[in-house]
C-alpha cells in the first residue's frame, strides 16, 4: 500500500518482528546488487523501518508512528532495515 511519495506500508500477518527483520534485509540486499530488467540492471536502495503488534502498539496509528521513527533512525545511522 503506498501510503506518501515512496512510502509503502507492506503487512505481513502472523510474521514476527525478528522474521519480517531478516526477510527486509535479504530483499534490501537482493535489489541493492541490481535486478535485471531485459538488458538493463536496476539498483534500488531500501530502507524500512519496522513495528509489529503488541510490543509496538495496537492501533493503527501507534504502528505507523513506531515504523516511521525507525525508518527515520535506520536513514540516520545508514542502515537498511530497522525494528
Amino acid at each position: 500500500l503506498r501510503v506518501a511519495p515512496e512510502r509503502h506500508l507492506v503487512v505481513f500477518p502472523g510474521s514476527d518482528a525478528a522474521g519480517v527483520e531478516t526477510l527486509l534485509t535479504q530483499l534490501a540486499r537482493e535489489w541493492a546488487a541490481g535486478i535485471r530488467l531485459g538488458v538493463m540492471r536496476l539498483a534500488v536502495d531500501v530502507t524500512a523501518g519496522i513495528s509489529a503488534s503488541p510490543m509496538h502498539g495496537s492501533q493503527a496509528n501507534d504502528l505507523l508512528r513506531r515504523a516511521a521513527a525507525a525508518l527515520r533512525e535506520a536513514r540516520r545511522q545508514g542502515l537498511q532495515v530497522l525494528v
